[in-house]
């Protein structure tokens, strides 16, 4: 089974290193569409990891909602269609978590099941992470949040129209 997992980012120096240790840890490849106009060491920070696939692009006019579905909608066509089995959408702050996640998405997919919403979650924290380890395990406070279930999990195979929030 083959697992890409799709960001868009802009400015996320401070939380990248929890979000590529987190993905690195089951994804075959971490495709990141970065805005060019990203000011830190975001670009620096995804280069130096081996599993990350990089595309530059420019958001004209500003960051936003509607831009960001679009390109969530391109990006899984153009990179991983045909290639990968399942693709995991995410901000650099959302952590798609479970226990044997590649074993739990097999056995979903060996049932039919090609689109998964997740459950979302807030977690609070009273200071920033500063761990070299998983946010999870620093950050492990958090409260149940339907506002944030969102479909983080397709079968790149499907035409998904997206729209604001996935």
């Amino acid at each position: 089974m083959i697992l890409h997992v799709i960001s868009i980012m802009r400015n996320e120096e401070a939380f990248l290193p929890y979000f590529l240790r987190h993905y690195s840890t089951f994804a075959d490849k971490i495709i990141v569409l970065l805005d060019i106009t990203s000011t830190d060491k975001t670009r620096e920070i995804l280069l130096a990891n081996p599993l990350v696939e990089l595309h530059e692009i420019n958001f004209d006019n500003g960051f936003n909602e509607e831009d960001v579905s679009l390109f969530h909608e391109m990006a899984y066509k153009k990179y991983s269609r045909g290639i990968a089995d399942w693709t995991i959408h995410v901000d650099s702050d959302e952590f798609v978590y479970k226990t044997e996640i590649r074993q739990a998405l097999e056995a979903l997919r060996s049932r039919g099941i090609q689109i998964i919403k997740c459950a979302g979650y807030v977690m609070i924290s009273e200071v920033f992470p500063t761990t070299t380890g998983q946010v999870y395990e620093e950050s492990d406070k958090g409260v149940r949040s339907t506002l944030h279930d969102k479909v983080n999990i397709i079968d790149p195979g499907l035409d998904v129209k997206w729209k604001r929030g996935r």
